[in-house]
């Protein structure tokens, strides 16, 4: 009987498809029986949230990669594969999408049952590859020359470069310099980076990261700080944003298999001359070399509450080289507030794990400066498993907010690992606006008039 119900469902959204009512097929697929939201629905909703951004702009495609991401397991199937491409490029992450449809093609062409979606991915895929050459950049010959007699200069004989032979252009190679009695770690930087403009206002300033590691370590952490290293660096390029001091990354996971690492932040480069941290080349260009330190999920928190600065100082008798099992500055006894890997969901709102954040927030590591809790957004109800809630820094510009880009749709769990403060606010019913003032402390502005956590009608 679950099979008949199964596919009277599914020849109902192919009816639906076919009559472009993507909404219904949305409404119908989460009002679905749980005994049938298996992978292959929840693959089609994401379809359809996609369809949906298309015709309403509406920030659907947000939502459509947090489905695919659910479904992980599925990343053998060449449908995963094209449904988070067109996420990705809806949202103008358009090296991404090509990554994703390049992958969608090889599975495809490895199966005859995907023949039929052939022809879509290898158009998104051609238009990905026209868009290619605007996320292209390079040194001259003269830069790259500076660039090593710099590092050879300030850090040591260059051993060997790891080059990257990125198909879609991003090419991020990886200096490397073995210990020697100056230096008794290695140390990796990047090379690539400094060639894209981080700012449209200054033309002049660029970037590269570095670490240092155990000249000891094996090829297989080896292998894995490179692609780290040029993860992070890819990021800016791809997305078309800026690498600063004081910038963190973290995914709410583990940094690597072997450590509890959770987080890392970029901090001027130690252990170096003054002034040697900069490249000043010949042409105008600056290069800042930032380095790539992880951070525990406590030592995260405390940068956002009290500022790099303030954690760097609580690390003065830490290595600069990255070390796994190293100390935990910032250790807490309520092993409990650590939130990592917890689910959030506001009580007595089963479901409601969704927020909106900005990008902020979620790629820069901001704290929450304003947070207001909507019962609906731009005239539409929210679904059912939306909170309502709205995360931005209070540092947004006007440009910045006018891209709708930069506001995301994400789990609220995401939002608490990087700044815990909002957790005793999140049971605040609708219309809630809560700010943080000037000492740091978040304040709700004005309490909605109901005291009840009224939810909005199914």
């Amino acid at each position: 009987m679950k099979n008949i119900e199964k596919q009277l469902i599914l020849d109902k959204i192919d009816m639906l498809y076919s009559q472009e009512k993507h909404d219904q097929i949305i409404e119908l697929i989460e009002n679905a029986d749980r005994d049938h939201q298996d992978s292959q629905l929840t693959l089609l909703l994401a379809r359809a949230l996609l369809d949906s951004s298309v015709e309403n702009d509406d920030g659907m495609a947000d939502a459509a990669e947090a489905v695919l991401m659910m479904i992980r397991g599925g990343m053998s199937d060449p449908l995963w594969h094209h449904q988070l491409a067109r996420s990705f490029f809806f949202r103008g992450r358009i090296v991404e999408a090509a990554r994703e449809a390049s992958k969608a093609r090889s599975l495809a062409a490895e199966n005859d049952d995907y023949v039929k979606i052939a022809a879509d991915v290898d158009e998104l895929y051609d238009l990905c590859m026209q868009e290619m050459p605007n996320y292209i950049f390079s040194y001259t010959k003269e830069e790259r020359l500076e660039l090593f007699r710099h590092i050879t200069e300030h850090f040591g004989k260059i051993s060997h470069i790891s080059t990257d032979n990125d198909e879609f252009g991003i090419n991020i190679d990886i200096i490397e310099i073995n210990a020697d009695d100056l230096r008794p770690y290695d140390t990796y930087i990047t090379m690539g980076l400094g060639a894209y403009n981080m700012s449209e206002d200054d033309l002049h300033s660029g970037a590269e990261l570095m670490v240092y590691i155990p000249s000891d370590w094996d090829l297989h952490k080896r292998v894995w700080i490179r692609k780290y290293m040029r993860m992070i660096a890819s990021l800016p390029i791809e997305r078309k944003t800026s690498l600063a001091v004081g910038h963190m990354f973290s995914n709410g996971a583990p940094i690597a298999p072997w450590t509890d690492l959770s987080a890392s932040v970029l901090i001027p480069a130690q252990n170096v001359v003054i002034g040697s941290g900069n490249v000043n080349m010949s042409s105008g260009k600056t290069i800042t070399l930032l380095q790539l330190f992880p951070l525990y999920h406590d030592e995260m928190k405390y940068k956002l509450s009290y500022g790099l600065n303030a954690l760097i100082k609580k690390m003065e008798h830490i290595s600069p080289v990255i070390e796994f099992h190293r100390e935990n500055v910032c250790l807490r006894d309520d092993k409990g507030a650590t939130l990592l890997g917890k689910e959030i969901d506001l009580a007595g709102d089963d479901g409601r794990k969704y927020c909106a954040v900005s990008r902020k927030i979620l790629d820069e590591g901001e704290r929450v400066g304003y947070m207001r809790r909507h019962l609906s957004f731009n005239g539409n109800m929210l679904s059912d498993n939306d909170s309502g809630w709205v995360f931005m820094a209070g540092t947004e510009s006007r440009e910045f907010l006018a891209n709708p880009y930069n506001i995301k749709r994400c789990r609220l769990n995401t939002v608490c690992n990087i700044d815990s403060d909002i957790l005793p606010f999140l049971s605040k019913p609708y219309d809630t606006t809560v700010y943080r003032k000037s000492d740091g402390v978040l304040t709700v502005v004005n309490d909605a008039p109901n005291t009840k956590n009224s939810l909005p009608p199914s």
